[in-house]
């Protein structure tokens, strides 16, 4: 959690940045002089007199740092202990007998489904660095929206689908040990693949449909719906592009350097989203002929994405080099 503060910090002073560009002048320069006060205040100041390397500065930066690992320390070390008490006098639970028993029986696809969408929710580590990616989308949204209004949440949503749907797919089936498991399992391959695809895309879905929602609430159900089973395909062919073509890769490096990730499918993917999201604006304003054409090349290459493009096999030599656990041949 630690890491999703300082990603949201980290963002937020690009948004604060980016979005002076959109106030007026006469603003931008009463925030500036503002800005300048904070940071002559002497303790704002002493921070970066440290940072300049002076010695009394660095000095009492160490000692307050020094303090607060104390501090967390001990703090982390009593919930630790009081921890393991707690658990060593934890009986266990007897359930009724009538209860329903979840088994492996009921359907590898709905636990495989359920088991990533967990994992996706549930980890910190993928949200600090998931989220940004969402919050540098916001000066864009500003600039345009002087010009769209709230038509332009048709748009957002088929954006937010397909650029979310490529990290959490992208996460869901190159992560460490999940090719391993797509390769030992029983079920046919492209079951698990496209579990883990609907995995990556629930999240995603979610959002657009919200966002699609208040669009049609406020005055625009036909632009909300055509939002929604856009943003719904776009995200889907975005997925697929990135389930057939598995890069294993250590979860913690599944997000740096485009790790886990098809390059060549993340090109297309971001093809779909800018004509998708275009055909979108356009209905917005209501040049429906315009609208057309442009969603009509995005619905051919979506279906073009499940037609022409196929699931590709990894040989075991590639499999060693791009992932740090064994091999399917060894396994």
């Amino acid at each position: 959690w630690a890491q999703v503060v300082a990603a949201l910090l980290s963002a937020g002073v690009y948004l604060v940045l980016q979005g002076q560009n959109f106030l007026p002048i006469e603003t931008r320069v009463e925030m500036l002089a503002q800005a300048d006060r904070f940071f002559s205040h002497p303790l704002v100041a002493f921070i970066a007199r440290g940072g300049r390397g002076e010695a009394l500065a660095l000095l009492a930066l160490a000692g307050i740092t020094a303090v607060f690992v104390a501090l967390t320390t001990r703090v982390l070390a009593r919930m630790f202990i009081g921890g393991v008490q707690e658990g060593s006098a934890i009986a266990p639970e007897r359930k009724p007998s009538h209860a329903r028993r979840h088994v492996f029986a009921e359907g590898v696809v709905r636990a495989t489904f359920l088991k990533d969408v967990r994992l996706i929710v549930r980890d910190p580590l993928l949200l600090a660095q998931v989220l940004p990616t969402a919050l540098y989308i916001l000066p864009a949204v500003f600039g345009m929206a002087k010009f769209a209004g709230v038509t332009l949440l048709g748009p957002i949503s088929l954006v937010v689908a397909v650029q979310f749907s490529m990290a959490l797919t992208a996460v869901s089936t190159a992560g460490e040990e999940c090719w391993d498991l797509i390769r030992m399992s029983p079920t046919p391959e492209l079951r698990l693949r496209l579990a883990k695809l609907a995995a990556g895309l629930a999240l995603p879905a979610g959002v657009s449909f919200v966002l699609c929602t208040v669009l049609a609430i406020l005055g625009h159900p036909w632009l909300g719906l055509l939002g929604l089973v856009y943003s719904i395909a776009c995200g889907a062919a975005a997925g697929w592009l990135q389930v057939t073509r598995i890069k294993p890769t250590p979860r913690r490096d599944v997000m740096k350097r485009g790790g886990g990730q098809n390059r060549p499918g993340s090109l297309m993917a971001i093809l779909i989203m800018m004509v998708g999201a275009g055909g979108l604006g356009v209905a917005g304003t209501t040049h429906w002929i315009a609208a057309t054409v442009i969603l009509g090349i995005t619905a051919l290459l979506v279906l073009g994405c499940f037609v022409l493009v196929g699931m590709t096999e990894i040989g075991g030599r590639e499999f060693s080099s791009g992932s740090t656990t064994a091999s399917p041949g060894s396994a």
